[in-house]
């Protein structure tokens, strides 16, 4: 992120960008919902052959009082021009 930031810096100028910090908490009741979010996530489809694997990763690290729960912090690069 910060080679990004450092390059896009470089083209757009220092007043054109900004970043954005967040915390994003992800609940969902099902295993199952949650696997759904979580190949989602990842984007690439190749995970999809790993969904077991992912749901016992949720079962072992996310499972809270009635269902799963992620929380994942972000950092979002903006663009302003």
């Amino acid at each position: 992120m910060i080679e990004l930031w450092r390059d896009l810096t470089g083209i757009y100028g220092y007043q054109a960008l900004e970043v954005r910090y967040f915390v994003n908490e992800i609940f969902a009741d099902a295993l199952e919902d949650m696997v759904s979010i979580g190949l989602f996530l990842l984007i690439d489809r190749r995970f999809e052959s790993l969904a077991d694997r992912i749901a016992r990763y949720f079962e072992e690290n996310h499972k809270v009082a009635g269902g799963y729960s992620l929380r994942q912090d972000e950092i979002m690069l903006v663009i302003k021009k």
